[in-house]
C-alpha cells in the first residue's frame, strides 16, 4: 500500500456504511495515478479491483463538484491553484 495514511481514513470511513457499500478512488502524485477499490462485506472491509466499473452516481457528482468549486471561485473563497491539502488536511 503507497499511502496507507490516506487508504486507512478511507476504509474507517467506510466501516459506517451499509454492507455492500463499494468505492473506486484514485490518488495522484507527480502526475501518476494510483487506482484502489474496496467493499464493505459481512462488515469487513476488503480491496476490491474495481477501477474499470461504473457507478452511477460518480458521474453526476462531477458536475455539482464543479459547479461549486466554480462559485466559490468567483465570490474568491478558494483559489483554483489551492492545493488540496489545505483543505483536507486530516487526508494527508
Amino acid at each position: 500500500m503507497i499511502y496507507p495514511k490516506i487508504i486507512g481514513k478511507i476504509a474507517d470511513s467506510i466501516k459506517e456504511l451499509p454492507d455492500k457499500t463499494e468505492l473506486s478512488f484514485a490518488v495522484v502524485k507527480n502526475g501518476k495515478a494510483d487506482y484502489y477499490g474496496m467493499i464493505k462485506e459481512n462488515g469487513d472491509i476488503n480491496e476490491i479491483n474495481n477501477n474499470d466499473s461504473a457507478f452511477e452516481i460518480g458521474s453526476v457528482t462531477k458536475a455539482f463538484t464543479g459547479n461549486v468549486l466554480a462559485q466559490l471561485a468567483v465570490e474568491k473563497k478558494v483559489d483554483l491553484d489551492d492545493p488540496a491539502q489545505y483543505f483536507l488536511p486530516s487526508l494527508f
